[in-house]
Formats: structure tokens, C-alpha cells, sequence
């Protein structure tokens, strides 16, 4: 049984996306990522449609933005629904996505659902159950898979612990909506080819986004 079966009533579109992301979390976590991106883009849509209707042909980032200055989506949730955004974006892009990590965002988009379904329906009062992750299949090695959540675990602290540090770069900053602010440069590692690139080099040049 689906973790969102329960948001069938309320949004048809989101529970029909959550439910491929659960089938494709540990046979094709890239598309896992992709659809639940669409789910954050559309529950997104639909909250900016009633909170300003001119941003809702916005990029995502843009309307999560304007959600958050509005008010609407609190600073908790707005973490929540970047990450998946990040996230969705770089797999989109090509990078190489572990199960852990599309586990990972899949139960942060079951807990954003329960919220969801009380900002579109007012007044509604959801018992959100506990997430159980899909059933492995019998093809995925139980030992590598623990060994990769181990490692995105610790990758997820040092995002945390790494937030609010200044960054000693020179060029421009943003905040995760895209306004100018702190840097957050440093919620991916580097990889080791690029270590080993900067390395070769005199000045160690890194991008803000």
C-alpha cells in the first residue's frame, strides 16, 4: 500500500506522481527525484495560484521564494521542498543518484503531503501515518544498500552543520530561493575529480549558486 494514499481525495496529480516515485525509488533513483520534483512543483503551483496568481508561470525556486515571504511556507517546510528541488534538478542533470538519497527525499515529500493537504484545504485535520519505505526488491543487495545510507547520512549532517557557516568566497551570494544572501556553496561536497582539479591549481576557484 501507498504512503499517500491518503492525499488521493485531495490532489490526484500529487498521489499518481508519489506513487511512481515509490516504484522507481531503488530501481531508477533519478527518476524517483524527477517525480517528486513535480510533486513539490505542483503543490507549489497550486499554493502560489491562491497566494499571488501573477508568479504561478514562475521557475520553482521563484515561487517558493515568493511563499516564503508571503508567509505560506514556513522556513521548516521551505528547507524540505529546496532540497527536493536541488536534488530533482541534479538528477535531471545527469548526476549519479544513490537509493538512500531518493529515500531520503521521498519521506521528506510525505511529510510535506500531510502539510499540503491542510494549507489547500482549510480546515482539514490530517492523521498522518507512519512512512514505511517500499519493499525492496529481490535484486538490490541489502549490504551496499546499507553501506550507501550510511554514507548519505553523513553527508545530510555535514549539509546541516554547514549551513550557517560564511562562505570565504568573493563572488556574488544567494539564499536556496534565489535571493542574494549566504552562501550555500557548501551543501554538496566536492567529488574527488574535482579536489583533484583545484588541486592542480594555484587559485582554488568555487561557484556560488
Amino acid at each position: 500500500m501507498s504512503n499517500f494514499s491518503f492525499i488521493s481525495k485531495y490532489d490526484t496529480r500529487v498521489a499518481h506522481l508519489a506513487r511512481q516515485a515509490e516504484d522507481y525509488v531503488y530501481s531508477d533513483p533519478e527518476s524517483c527525484l524527477f517525480k517528486l520534483r513535480l510533486i513539490v512543483e505542483t503543490m507549489a503551483r497550486r499554493m502560489i495560484e491562491r497566494e499571488a496568481p501573477n508568479m504561478a508561470s514562475s521557475d520553482l525556486g521563484s515561487m517558493l521564494g515568493a511563499l516564503q515571504r508571503s508567509g505560506t511556507l514556513p522556513p521548516r517546510r521551505a528547507d524540505a521542498m529546496h532540497a527536493v528541488r536541488r536534488d530533482g534538478n541534479a538528477a535531471v542533470h545527469g548526476d549519479p543518484t544513490p537509493s538512500p538519497t531518493a529515500m531520503r527525499r521521498l519521506r521528506d515529500v510525505h511529510r510535506l503531503s500531510g502539510w499540503y493537504v491542510t494549507i489547500v484545504r482549510r480546515g482539514t485535520k490530517v492523521k498522518l501515518c507512519e512512512f514505511e519505505p517500499p519493499a525492496k526488491p529481490e535484486s538490490v543487495d541489502g549490504k551496499v544498500l546499507a553501506a550507501a545510507e550510511r554514507l548519505e547520512d553523513e553527508i545530510e549532517a555535514r549539509r546541516h552543520a554547514t549551513r550557517a557557516m560564511p562562505c570565504s568566497c568573493s563572488g556574488p551570494t544567494r539564499t536556496s530561493s534565489g535571493r542574494r544572501g549566504a552562501c550555500i556553496a557548501s551543501w554538496r561536497p566536492w567529488t574527488a575529480w574535482q579536489r583533484r582539479r583545484a588541486s592542480r591549481s594555484s587559485t582554488r576557484t568555487r561557484w556560488c549558486c
